[in-house]
């Protein structure tokens, strides 16, 4: 079952407003200027999961080869202590058609913390949900 998207789950490391820099951003360069409009007119939206996966050489690689792009978690607004302990990443996911969601995996001793945002509009639902999956599916080779 895919977990609901919530309009009030926030980012765990990045600030609100870089996360949906992040997403606008990335409609421009896929779906031109009417997804870019969509995207900004639309609801940012987040799910979560939590995964017995130890943070392993293996296990963070699986994850990195599944994103589209891995992002340097020594951004503004992140504290060192956590970007260590960060994996930041964009997904485009299909469907919706190319929305772009913005993947933080914050790694614990026993277990990782998947949070997912992406952006809801008009034909644009579901991304979310997609962009967990594959970070899912990834990880599940590794799971405890």
């Amino acid at each position: 079952m895919s977990p609901r998207a919530d309009r009030d789950l926030p980012s765990p490391v990045l600030p609100a407003t870089e996360v949906r820099r992040l997403l606008v951003a990335g409609f421009g360069e896929i779906d031109g200027r009417l997804a870019r409009l969509r995207a900004r007119l639309g609801v940012v939206v987040g799910v979560a999961r939590v995964l017995p996966v130890e943070r392993t050489a293996e296990s963070e690689a699986a994850v990195a080869a599944a994103l589209d792009e891995v992002l340097d978690p020594r951004r503004r607004g992140v504290l060192p202590q956590v970007a260590a302990e960060l994996l930041l990443g964009l997904v485009t996911t299909r469907p919706p058609r190319g929305a772009r969601a913005v993947v933080q995996l914050t790694w614990y001793p026993d277990r990782v913390r998947i949070v997912v945002h992406a952006v809801e509009a008009p034909g644009m639902r579901g991304a979310a949900a997609g962009a967990l999956a594959v970070a899912e599916e990834a990880l599940a080779p590794h799971h405890r």
